[in-house]
């Protein structure tokens, strides 16, 4: 029994470990991009300003309580949705919901990676009916490729491109991807280049100049010139006065 619940708790935090992965996943893909937030933790396409940013198209959302990813389809088509466009961007009710195609083109892409669908469905702008779909976080335990190319799709949808036709918004930093830094080691990219540059160049330059200079030039000069100025004058005067008095006593005698 003990064996067993040892595997349990083990398999358990691996299970908590995929899914805390998958969160913080999905909080970068928002703010590495320029999506904003909404209702606690959904990846949304923000309005323009004067509106809040906080309110846009609803691409996904990151469910806490379920751990997983989900859609909100029937958030394209309120009045309230609709009457912003309006205001926003100057499209008409008629040329906003041809953003049908792109929201149903953008659900069979997530299918595609693995999303089931959810509830009862939903008639948007009142034509065929889809879904919405649904990715729990421990789906990709051992598919993690699966959320690059979700991050990918985030930022490469047919929703997006009506975006960016209508001057709505455009997808910032596309060269990086928050999957990289979280599950591709991304991360220990930086922290190399700085150890290796410092260490070099201050170590040679002041061990070398300050020692040689001081020591050679006050040794010579101080101790030549003085000793041959000194003994050459006093050595010539005695000799002088020495003669002479030997000559005055000669002629004496």
């Amino acid at each position: 029994m003990s064996r067993k619940i040892r595997v349990s708790k083990y398999c358990l935090e691996n299970i908590m470990s995929i899914e805390q992965k998958v969160e913080q996943f999905a909080r970068q893909i928002i703010e590495l991009h320029g999506f904003r937030f909404n209702e606690g933790f959904s990846c949304l396409i923000p309005d323009k300003e004067p509106f809040p940013s906080n309110e846009g198209l609803f691409l996904w959302g990151f469910s806490q309580k379920r751990m997983r990813f989900e859609t909100k389809v029937e958030k394209f088509h309120t009045s309230t949705r609709m009457k912003r466009m309006e205001q926003m961007l100057k499209l008409t009710e008629k040329e906003y919901k041809k953003l049908f195609s792109s929201v149903e083109a953008y659900l069979k892409s997530l299918k595609k990676l693995g999303f089931e669908e959810i509830g009862k469905g939903v008639n948007l702008f009142g034509r065929t009916k889809v879904y919405n779909v649904q990715a729990d976080a421990k789906f990709f335990e051992n598919k993690l490729v699966l959320l690059k190319e979700f991050e990918e799709l985030s930022l490469d949808n047919p929703i997006l491109d009506f975006a960016a036709k209508h001057s709505y918004f455009e997808v910032k930093d596309r060269d990086k991807l928050a999957w990289d830094s979280i599950f591709g080691g991304g991360t220990t990219k930086p922290s190399t280049k700085p150890s290796t540059k410092p260490s070099t160049k201050p170590s040679t330059k002041p061990s070398t100049k300050p020692s040689t200079k001081p020591s050679t030039k006050p040794s010579t000069k101080p101790s030549t010139k003085p000793s041959t100025k000194k003994s050459t004058g006093k050595s010539t005067g005695p000799s002088r006065t020495k003669a002479a008095a030997a000559t005055t006593a000669a002629a004496t005698t």
